[in-house]
């Protein structure tokens, strides 16, 4: 990295930075049992009477990144900061190895200002921030491979196991930030308010794939998603005392999750849980319960269908496994 820091009068302060990484990561792994030993107290696998399994796998991938940033600020009053990525990742398909992932961000310190004149504020800061950012966070990768064992009757052989897909590229989510920052007293009671807007397109996704390709699925860039949300903590010095403290801090979030876009006509089912367009991820696709029998005691379920038998063509959406909100109250005491 290169960084340079500079400071401009009284008034002006500079920031840059820029730099570039380059890592390989590679992991190995092997995986044998054994059954039938002459004794319990006989731990290697080597003195099994039969092998039942061995298993051996390697993964290695690789990631070239250039990167700047500059920060400026004017007077303690305004900073402004701009940042930019340039990621290469082995991962994806040699059509689409690179993302670039610019972001920007603002901040106004309005307890600053000469105008402002309220003594009991000891900081109050407006921020706003908007960015791209990008994941390759995935199992596997684009490239197709190919499994070596004893494949026809006992003899060595080769299998495609993997279907390559060169245009698999990067997940990008781009973010909107609206933020306050509020301190009171001397900072003995600090608040933080932001909204956020999360737009995730992309997606890197095991979909199905036509079963004349040989394969069940491959990673595909598919789908966009949605997450909305208010996030607000508040924080308290209750008790500065010569012996005795109590500090407090409360803290909410809210969020709304949607599937903006999806393909395989908007949906895709799994066992448990379904991917729709509309609905929220980890949306849970079950049968509906109604409840106990009160003639035999047993459970009762909703068959949609009327065809009098209870199955796999019965589910429904019957929810979220995303909660609307969380949050938690903490307290710190100490004494002495």
């Amino acid at each position: 990295t290169l960084h340079y820091n500079k400071t401009f009068g009284d008034k002006h302060a500079l920031d840059p930075l820029a730099g570039w990484t380059l890592q390989e990561t590679t992991a190995q792994s092997s995986y044998q049992a054994g059954v039938a030993l002459a004794t319990n107290n006989t731990t290697s696998i080597s003195a099994a009477t039969t092998i039942i399994n061995s298993t051996s796998h390697k993964n290695q991938f690789g990631l070239q990144s250039f990167f700047g940033r500059a920060n400026y600020s004017f007077d303690n009053r305004y900073v402004f900061a701009f940042t930019l990525r340039a990621d290469g990742s082995s991962r994806f398909g040699e059509n689409n190895q690179y993302g670039y992932f610019p972001s920007g961000s603002v901040a106004w310190r309005v307890n600053e200002e000469d105008f402002f004149d309220v003594e009991s504020v000891s900081n109050l800061k407006f921020r706003g921030s908007y960015g791209l950012t990008g994941n390759q966070e995935i199992s596997s990768n684009w490239v197709g491979t190919y499994s070596l064992n004893a494949g026809y009757n006992g003899r060595p052989g080769i299998a495609p196991n993997r279907l390559e897909n060169s245009d698999l590229g990067w997940e990008k989510t781009k973010q909107l930030n609206i933020g306050l920052d509020l301190g009171l007293f001397d900072q003995r009671i600090s608040v933080t308010a932001d909204y956020f807007k999360k737009q995730t397109e992309d997606l890197l996704l095991s979909a199905g794939v036509s079963g004349l390709t040989g394969f069940s699925s491959v990673f595909q860039n598919i789908g966009e998603i949605e997450n909305t949300g208010f996030e607000f903590s508040l924080n308290a010095d209750v008790i500065q005392g010569d012996g005795f403290n109590w500090t407090t801090g409360v803290n909410f979030s809210f969020l709304d999750n949607e599937i903006i876009n999806l393909l395989n006509d908007g949906e895709l089912i799994g066992r448990n849980h379904i991917l729709k367009e509309g609905e929220a991820v980890s949306t849970l696709y079950l049968i509906k319960y109604e409840g106990v029998d009160p003639q035999t005691g047993d459970a009762m379920f909703e068959d949609i269908n009327n065809d009098g038998v209870i199955d796999f063509d019965d589910r429904q959406i019957v929810g979220s496994a995303l909660p609307d909100y969380f949050g938690g109250w903490q307290n710190n005491f100490s004494y002495k």
